[in-house]
């Protein structure tokens, strides 16, 4: 069903490259160099999916198991509610004809094998909303609840 919100979005993570040396004692200091990379989703695939129970758990196993997957987790009657396309080439994509409400937004960031990044928005008639994808863990096993420190 058309409708008359966007969606405006970018996805990226940064890559350091990880040095490991010995620390004398029979262990390994290790730490990252550099600023890091600047990976996006430049050529990925981006879907978009509204919340509700047939995405909710699909959308949880592709950031568990880091790949991703589309109809073929969502029952036939909800499948036409996917929506896919290709992450521009500066890490930018758009959604347009949206009707309002709250949506799933995946992505893959890199490549070879690349992270899922996950993110949930809100979208309102006649307005665009606006997402920022960043994959930064895998653990715990859900996007929903980042890692603490304390």
């Amino acid at each position: 069903m058309p409708g008359t919100a966007q969606l405006a979005g970018y996805a990226y993570r940064r890559a350091f490259r990880h040095v490991s040396v010995p620390n004398g004692h029979g262990g390994l200091i290790q730490y990252s160099t550099g600023r890091g990379a600047l990976l996006t989703c430049a050529g990925q695939d981006v879907l978009l999916m509204p919340q509700g129970a047939p995405f909710d758990r699909a959308v949880d196993n592709m950031f568990r198991y880091n790949v991703l997957t589309d109809a073929a987790l969502a029952p036939a009657d909800v499948a036409q509610d996917l929506r896919h396309l290709t992450c521009g080439p500066d890490g930018h994509f758009t959604f347009g004809d949206l009707p309002a409400g709250a949506w799933y937004v995946v992505t893959m960031i890199g490549s070879d094998p690349g992270d899922v990044a996950v993110s949930a928005v809100r979208t309102q008639a006649d307005q665009t909303a606006h997402v920022t994808l960043q994959h930064r863990w895998n653990w715990p096993p859900s996007w929903r609840h980042p890692p603490s420190l304390w």
